[in-house]
């Protein structure tokens, strides 16, 4: 039989009012009612026993009763009640706002973990569930000041707080601890008893930081030293900036790479500049390049001090900035720095004459895609090159791979080197869509290249399908290379893909063929020895 045991609490039957135990006489005179059923409630409070309340008849679900008598026996004491309330430790972030330029040459905010260590303040007041405007129409179980501020509770008997209400206290972001008494036993508790659990046995965790108020004087901190450290490394800036460097200059320097700094995209090139009017002017050694006077010269090779002077000098000047950073004290050889696109270009003609007394056509060119490099076999007449004026670049002096840098990096729509004693050409996505915006009148061969090439998909698939990773679209792993049709398997590497049927019958790997009742829609076949790798 259940033990009519643990309930502390009692409703005052003709008020309302909440009663604990020690308040009231013993018995039926107590003249209290149960606050989950509200059925008549008999004190007991005798000499062997923990004082109190039993039902004087007992209810069907008993329960019920010692768990609504627990949770508002905790609220009432932690209100008004325990002496001390211990809370744990927590712990919060905090975000400068004031930022720093960092070595790549953005500027950023700051992050620091702020930790409370445990505590146990003096209670000096409470109340019972309080009107909190900025979680309502949701209600705390009790508000509690103390002499580290003021807190809320949250008394845990069955449920954990709703989902709702979590998320309205996150949102106001005030402090809320939840007192876990799901596993106390409802029978034989005493006041005494209840007010260890409250102030500091009972299993404790925070629902809501409510760190608004502690966070100010931490951000307040962060920013300091955030300004500090940017003060400190501007000032070593300025010291390996301020450098005469009139005795180490030569009227020629040897460039050995162009970079853009709007996102640091560095062109490799190889050539001598002149330069003129050197001065030491202000504590900064200047000198004159083919159309940009005053540029800056410096001895230092480091990334993090080009970055920091570029962002620098854009937040404060707000004009483009040119720099010749000499790779060593008295070297010829330098780097070119510049946060302006047409300046650098024409440094890069004026270095390498821009030549287009190329041989024409143009039969083969690298187009720079979004998802991987492929091949153009559209023909590129002279005529054409011509007419994209200073959009296209030629020279026999740059490489291969500063022709793919100066496409890549959006300097030229066409770019034109030579790798190896052979030329490199390179197009863009859009010029490649230009010299093929038509559809080829060929058959299947033609029609299939230029879908790849222009990334127009058709659905390709194997019918039926004879690999559970080969079903479906296999448009996307199909490649053109050296004017064949592959397809890029995972796992096996790259297996041909014939359009004639006679040449798959001889040589193997896949067939491609229209669908017969789809148009523009293709099958795969495959052979013994493809099937034999899968």
């Amino acid at each position: 039989m259940a033990r009519d045991q643990g309930i502390l609490i009692g409703l005052d039957k003709n008020t309302g009012e909440l009663k604990t135990i020690d308040r009231v006489v013993s018995g039926k005179a107590c003249n209290c009612v149960c606050p989950e059923c509200r059925s008549q409630l008999v004190a007991r409070k005798g000499r062997q026993k923990a004082h109190h309340y039993a039902h004087a008849s007992l209810p069907d679900n008993l329960r019920n009763c010692q768990e609504t008598a627990l949770h508002l026996s905790a609220k009432i004491i932690a209100a008004h009640v325990v002496q001390f309330l211990s809370l744990p430790g927590r712990s919060f972030g905090v975000k400068s706002t004031s930022k720093i330029i960092t070595p790549s040459g953005d500027r950023s905010c700051r992050y620091r973990t702020v930790t409370i260590e445990a505590e146990e303040p003096e209670r000096l007041s409470g109340r019972v569930e309080p009107l909190v405007p900025e979680i309502s129409p949701y209600r705390p179980d009790a508000r509690v000041d103390t002499t580290s501020g003021s807190f809320y509770v949250e008394i845990r008997v069955t449920h954990p707080v709703p989902p709702e209400k979590q998320q309205a206290m996150d949102r106001a972001n005030i402090p809320v601890v939840e007192l876990d008494f799901s596993k106390v036993s409802r029978a034989g508790l005493t006041i005494e008893e209840m007010e260890v659990l409250v102030a500091s046995a009972a299993p404790r965790s925070w629902l809501s930081f409510g760190c608004d108020e502690l966070s100010i004087p931490a951000v307040s901190k962060l920013n300091a030293e955030v300004e500090a450290e940017d003060s400190r490394l501007h000032q070593l800036m300025m010291e390996q900036l301020r450098v005469d460097l009139r005795p180490a200059l030569a009227e020629q320097v040897r460039i050995k790479s162009l970079h853009l700094k709007l996102g640091d995209h560095a062109i490799p090139v190889s050539g001598f500049l002149s330069l003129s009017n050197i001065q030491f002017k202000s504590g900064f050694t200047l000198a004159d390049l083919p159309g940009v006077p005053n540029a800056l010269v410096v001895s230092v090779d480091e990334s993090w001090l080009v970055n920091r002077l570029f962002a620098w000098h854009q937040s404060e000047k707000g004009r483009p900035l040119t720099v010749i950073s000499l790779s060593a004290l008295g070297s010829h050889l330098a780097t070119v720095y510049s946060s302006e696109t047409d300046f650098l270009k024409r440094l890069l003609c004026h270095m390498h004459k821009n030549d287009l007394n190329i041989p024409a056509p143009i039969l083969r060119a690298e187009v720079i895609n979004r998802k991987f490099p492929m091949e153009l076999e559209t023909p590129i007449t002279k005529e054409f090159l011509f007419n994209m004026g200073d959009r296209v670049y030629a020279s026999s002096s740059i490489s291969g791979y500063a022709a793919h840098a100066l496409v890549k990096y959006r300097f030229y729509d066409v770019a034109i080197g030579f790798e190896d004693g052979n030329r490199r050409a390179v197009v863009s996505e859009d010029i490649a869509k230009q010299l093929s915006h038509k559809r080829p009148n060929g058959g299947i061969r033609e029609t299939l290249i230029h879908n790849i090439q222009m990334g127009q998909p058709c659905l390709v698939r194997f019918v039926p399908s004879i690999d559970e990773k080969l079903k479906g679209d296999l448009f996307d792993w199909l490649v053109v290379y050296r004017g064949e049709i592959f397809l890029n398997v995972p796992d096996l590497g790259r297996e041909r893909v014939y359009c004639n049927r006679g040449d798959f019958w001889k040589k193997g790997g896949l067939l491609i063929y229209p669908d017969p009742m789809r148009r523009g829609d293709f099958h795969l076949e495959a052979s013994r020895d493809f099937l034999g790798k899968l």
